[in-house]
């Protein structure tokens, strides 16, 4: 089915039958709203509509997590109509390049996601994890923004355009690579993980060239700079495979690791200052707290999304 704008007009009132509705959302989902759509003239009043009737479509809610799916179309479903509004409203001004629109990808505890950029590269998101992009990324526009939380990066290689990834403090730029980012507000560093290609890491004004098994620790209160080398870049991205991999990993870490991985709450009622080994894959977490209490000292008890450490 062709998308026209007589197509978004009537869908953002609520006035097209399921099988359109379908295939507006499918469109909004797939494609760039700036792409296969013909517009003549401007498309007056419809930014109000259109949020209203998405809004009715894709309820907020104030606590509950979003499942992945949902998560998805909702950012993309709002985010895309809005960018072709602004585009029918800019050349209804005679203005022939519309306004780039930030998009913006979060995951809550226990949700993780994958994105496909046009130029096939990909962007694998952790639990907690924040990311914002503009309109048309992955063809001229490879410049993202991870704002919280980890992600796994496979870049195509394109020497014209380099990718380049922003945190609040750090820059990195890449050509073609495989990496992992770490933005963790908690420790207050930003950790990156070299396993394929050439990265260059920025900040402050300096800059460090990191080669594969190199890994960059950025320390936010000291603006410290520290390089490893050797790392073990398998445990590092053994997340993006589901796997849980601790070693001599402070039990604080391996609690908040099971938090972001599960969706729950530890409760600390006790010490628990003592290092802890394993590897996990995809076990359900019942599973890996009879495994730590078989191996610990420590007990526990659930109660819903909260466990009790005592």
């Amino acid at each position: 089915m062709q998308i026209t704008e007589e197509l978004l007009k009537r869908y953002s009132e609520g006035h097209c039958t399921d099988e359109e509705v379908e295939a507006v959302e499918a469109w909004l989902l797939n494609s760039d709203s700036e792409e296969g759509v013909q517009y003549r003239e401007e498309f007056s009043g419809a930014k109000s509509k259109i949020w209203l009737r998405l809004s009715s479509r894709f309820p907020q809610k104030d606590t509950a997590v979003i499942p992945l799916y949902k998560t998805i179309v909702r950012y993309a479903a709002v985010i895309s109509i809005l960018m072709a509004v602004g585009f029918v409203i800019l050349n209804g001004q005679g203005i022939s390049n519309p306004f780039a629109v930030q998009k913006s990808i979060a995951y809550g505890q226990g949700e993780q996601g994958l994105l496909t950029l046009k130029d096939h590269s990909t962007i694998q998101l952790n639990s907690g994890s924040h990311l914002q992009y503009s309109s048309g990324i992955g063809s001229k526009n490879r410049e993202v923004s991870l704002l919280e939380g980890e992600a796994f990066f496979q870049i195509t290689r394109d020497p014209k355009h380099p990718f380049i990834v922003h945190t609040d403090e750090v820059d990195i730029t890449v050509l073609g690579t495989k990496f992992n980012i770490d933005n963790n507000p908690q420790t207050q560093e930003i950790v990156v993980t070299l396993i394929e290609g050439a990265i260059k890491f920025s900040v402050k004004g300096e800059d460090h060239i990191l080669s594969p098994g190199q890994q960059v620790v950025y320390r936010r209160k000291t603006g410290d700079v520290q390089l490893l080398h050797d790392v073990n870049t398998e445990r590092v991205s053994a997340w993006t495979k589901g796997i849980l991999w601790f070693v001599a990993t402070p039990m604080s870490e391996v609690f908040e690791s099971l938090e972001q991985r599960y969706g729950v709450r530890f409760e600390i009622q006790r010490d628990i200052d003592l290092p802890f080994s394993a590897k996990f894959e995809k076990e359900p977490l019942d599973k890996i707290l009879r495994l730590i209490e078989a191996s610990t000292d420590l007990k526990f008890r659930k109660d819903k999304d909260h466990v009790f450490v005592y």
